[in-house]
């Protein structure tokens, strides 16, 4: 059907108009001046909130080809990689609290996520680093709850991370020694022109062309490509780690391994 003016009608809707975002709504009390600092912030918060509202309940990013194989198994393996983003409790957010776990298998298949709810009251959202909302918490896990399941998928395997310590630490958890394997101990700094630990985006980006972390962190993305790291060097982190534990056919271990428990274990909640 056309109109009158011999054209057919369109279904696309009208375009939006683009409006400056350091100027005022037109219709408002302040039309035409410049908006404040606050009021610039307060916009492009609303307008990422937007286009974030649909995926709200969408923890995980979409499957990476170079971090998930695909067609391959999404069950438990022997090795699992975990990562967690953290936000700030306490005066000015000094001490940090779990927020979010995530855990992948051998493959980069997401087997747990979840968003925690901290045992403090946050003061710091950390979100420019964490990716972290006051709404990812408002229906959020209980700690105790997560602690625990993590602690029963971690069982008897290889556990896998980057400054992993740091991931135990705010889950109040232990590991045996012998079956962690830190990518940020791993790899060596001066091996890529820098100095201290190697960060996890720089180790990415040489060895899997991949760059990651380039706003606000995922804990789902890290995790895989820590497995990722881990299972690239694999043979060769193995074959240097017996090496040591089995020097003139004895096995070394450090106090620290031997000390530690058989499998994973929460520590008691008094410490908390």
């Amino acid at each position: 059907m056309r109109n009158p003016d011999g054209h057919r009608p369109s279904n696309r809707p009208p375009s939006p108009t683009k409006t400056d975002p350091t100027t005022t709504t037109p219709g408002t009390p302040d039309e035409g001046k410049p908006m404040s600092n606050t009021q610039l912030k307060r916009l492009r918060v609303q307008e990422w909130r937007r286009t974030q509202k649909s995926r709200c309940n969408q923890v995980a990013k979409p499957v990476g080809s170079k971090l998930v194989k695909v067609n391959s198994s999404t069950e438990p393996t022997k090795a699992i990689a975990i990562d967690c983003e953290m936000v700030g409790c306490g005066p000015r957010g000094c001490k940090d609290a779990v927020a979010r776990v995530s855990l992948v298998n051998a493959f980069g298949h997401v087997l747990y996520d979840k968003y925690v709810q901290p045992l403090d009251k946050v003061t710091d959202y950390r979100t420019f680093v964490s990716g972290i909302y006051p709404h990812h918490l408002t229906t959020a896990t209980a700690f105790i709850q997560v602690q625990r399941e993590v602690c029963e998928i971690l069982k008897d395997r290889i556990l896998v991370g980057h400054a992993v310590d740091h991931d135990l630490k705010v889950l109040y958890l232990d590991h045996p020694r012998h079956d962690m394997r830190d990518t940020s101990k791993y790899f060596k700094s001066s091996d890529y022109g820098g100095k201290g630990t190697p960060s996890l985006k720089k180790l990415t980006l040489h060895h899997i062309g991949l760059d990651i972390q380039e706003n606000e962190h995922d804990s789902v993305e890290d995790a895989r490509a820590t497995m990722r790291l881990y299972t690239m060097f694999k043979k060769q982190w193995e074959s240097c780690l017996n090496q040591k534990r089995f020097g003139n056919g004895l096995v070394v271990e450090s106090s620290s391994s031997s000390s530690s428990s058989s499998s994973s274990s929460w520590k008691s909640n008094a410490n908390l």
